[in-house]
């Protein structure tokens, strides 16, 4: 989900704990995670 994007997983972590001053930063961040969120679900048999 994250190749090609220069994006990996620790630093999408980082993105979201970061303070919510960057706002661009973070709302990247929280659609990775609700993009893995979904894509975990889906891998599971459905989402939930």
């Amino acid at each position: 989900m994250l190749a090609g994007t220069g994006w990996t997983p620790a630093t999408v972590r980082e993105a979201a704990d970061r303070p919510r001053d960057d706002l661009a930063t973070a709302a990247l961040a929280d659609g990775f995670c609700a993009a893995a969120r979904g894509l975990t679900a889906e891998d599971a048999g459905g989402a939930r």
